[in-house]
């Protein structure tokens, strides 16, 4: 999709000096960085660094933004709390930053690579790629490149020194005169350009986020170049589908708004209905179960079902319980916790809301929580998310303010990561630890300070459980999320409609990058249907009827990882083509088929 190094504006400058030969010494520049988001300050660099080599006697035919791979901004994220950009998104903006500069264009070599780069390798690819490209051009020279960047930058990567060699050099552009006094070293080819004048000095990716977390949309306008800031405050809905997951983590969108605004923060319809069968001597609790929710699965649910049990016997009443999945910040730490998830893909907040609220769809008990989700700009603390919890439901039913228990459930390597492994301090909330079965629990309850531990639940530790069923779906492995996942998350993850797909693309090409690449070309589609009929037609025979019992059959050979009770479910309510005869035509299933 993205070109490793694009020659268009480097060919042009190269025809402009073949019509009028110069002595001036080529070079090229590539300036690397996140780019969370590329902004003014990043292009107008790179022409502050031509203008100083062009004092110098070096003739610039072209220059590159060379956004990072993904793992050095996880790196970040980790350090600073950054929001994770993945990089087609960064270089998305990065191209619309420069789409109308004459010398910027944008290189996807570093963020294409397998691990992270160092300047001097990315230095080098491009001096090897530049050189082989246009090096015959200039007979007596080699193609110089130099890498631009700012103090930090320099610093940061020791880059003091240069990148060693006679071919590879740095051009350092600091902020502004009050930056640290820099020397050029003209025989390591280090050299300073002039600080950017006006405001674009000023500028920085940090503050273009926090424009966007307040709402600043002028400073965002005035950061960005008009084609970019467009992108990022009113992107169109194919710009919406295919980056969901990076303008959630910037906090442009914000799913569990939505839900929020449809059902409540906390719904409580399930919770009321056993508020009436409290007797005046219950002592009522309510169960929290927080996570990345990876996607939502039956560990969860075991969980609340361990924790509710051993509160029952300290003698609570159980009246509810929330799964509430974390927002997009604690999501990834938290989902990257499990061992082999370091460097994996986050999934988005949509999509693990939707599969959270799918695993709770038809559970008389569980609801789902979205307020967690909804926070932008920090990770809440579980002890915040009870404070809002509680406060949901006294406000609700006011009799509840003076004997509602809140308990935050988790395994012991969660209680850990968000530190619970002790007791709140608190009259009305506590924790209840539930360990898995051959898990290493040494914690001691405190039942007096509302510090439980329940008995070990079958499975292994829910993020654990989550990566192995991200796994079995990247490889239509349906027996394991089949036995671990609610029959509806199961055909959410497996077999998503085409508006899931489309809403939620980012996280579908991730986990179903065979189903992604499948044909879309409109007339292969239409040829294949067409076969397709005809083959079927041919099985049903005369007149191409088939028995509804049938179609379960011909299902189970395109996918055997049905099971005959989905597969009875499925073929019994889903065409609604069938006749009284309990038949469907061989060319409606087959164009049910397609149009699926």
């Amino acid at each position: 999709m993205w070109a490793a190094w694009p020659w268009q504006k480097l060919q042009a400058r190269v025809a402009l000096l073949q019509e009028t030969p110069t002595e001036k010494i080529p070079a090229v520049l590539f300036a690397a960085g996140h780019f969370s988001p590329t902004h003014r300050g990043h292009v107008l660099m790179m022409h502050q660094a031509e203008e100083r080599l062009l004092r110098l006697g070096y003739e610039v035919i072209g220059a590159f933004m060379s956004p990072s791979h993904d793992l050095s901004v996880l790196e970040d994220a980790h350090a600073r709390g950054a929001p994770e950009l993945r990089c087609d998104f960064r270089i998305k903006l990065a191209e619309l930053s420069t789409a109308e500069d004459s010398l910027v264009a944008v290189s996807s070599w570093e963020a294409k690579q397998s691990k992270k780069s160092t300047d001097h390798q990315v230095a080098t690819a491009l001096f090897e790629a530049v050189n082989d490209a246009y090096g015959a051009l200039f007979e007596d020279e080699c193609i110089r490149v130099f890498c631009v960047c700012g103090c930090d930058h320099m610093a940061r990567y020791h880059l003091s020194r240069g990148l060693g060699g006679d071919y590879l050099g740095v051009v350092v552009v600091p902020r502004d005169q009050t930056e640290e006094i820099l020397l050029e070293r003209a025989a390591s080819l280090i050299f300073v350009a002039e600080p950017a004048q006006g405001d674009a000095a000023a500028l920085s990716s940090t503050k273009v986020r926090e424009a966007i977390l307040n709402g600043d949309k002028e400073y965002v306008k005035r950061a960005m170049s008009t084609s970019a800031s467009r992108c990022l405050l009113q992107p169109t809905l194919k710009e919406l589908q295919e980056m969901r997951i990076d303008f959630e983590n910037l906090h442009i969108i914000n799913p569990a708004l939505d839900i929020i605004a449809q059902d409540g923060a906390w719904p409580l319809a399930k919770l009321s209905k056993r508020l009436a069968e409290l007797e005046k001597e219950d002592h009522p609790a309510v169960v929290l179960v927080s996570g990345s929710m990876s996607p939502a699965h039956q560990g969860f649910f075991d969980v609340m079902k361990q924790a509710k049990e051993r509160l029952e016997r300290a003698g609570y009443k159980v009246i509810g319980a929330f799964l509430s999945p974390q927002n997009a910040t604690g999501a990834a730490t938290e989902m990257r916790s499990a061992a082999g998830s370091e460097q994996e893909t986050a999934l988005s907040t949509g999509f693990r809301l939707k599969s959270t609220r799918l695993a709770a769809s038809d559970d008389d008990f569980v609801s789902l929580g979205a307020w967690e989700a909804s926070v932008m700009g920090r990770v809440p603390s579980p002890q915040e998310v009870m404070v809002q919890l509680m406060t949901a439901i006294t406000q609700a039913f006011p009799q509840m303010m003076e004997c509602l228990h809140i308990f935050y459930a988790c395994g012991p390597g969660q209680s850990a990561r968000r530190g619970l492994n002790s007791s709140l301090n608190m009259s009305d909330r506590g924790v209840v630890i539930v360990p898995c079965e051959n898990e290493d629990c040494y914690l001691l309850e405190k039942p007096a300070h509302l510090f439980f531990i329940a008995e070990p639940r079958s499975g292994e530790a829910n993020i654990v459980m989550s990566a192995k069923i991200r796994a079995a779906v990247q490889t239509c492995n349906g027996s394991y999320f089949r036995s671990v996942c609610h029959p509806a998350v199961s055909r959410f993850l497996l077999s998503p409609t085409g508006e899931e797909q489309a809403t939620m693309k980012a996280d579908f090409e991730y986990l179903l990058p065979v189903a992604a690449s499948r044909i879309t070309d409109s007339t292969v589609l239409a040829e294949a249907r067409e076969k397709f009929k005809i083959v079927l037609s041919a099985w049903a025979g005369p007149p191409g009827m088939i028995a509804i019992e049938d179609v379960a059959r011909v299902l189970e050979v395109l996918d055997p990882t049905w099971t005959n009770s989905e597969l009875n479910t499925f073929t019994s309510g889903a065409f609604g083509a069938v006749g009284k005869a309990g038949q469907i035509s061989s060319d409606d299933l087959v164009d049910w088929m397609f149009n699926k």
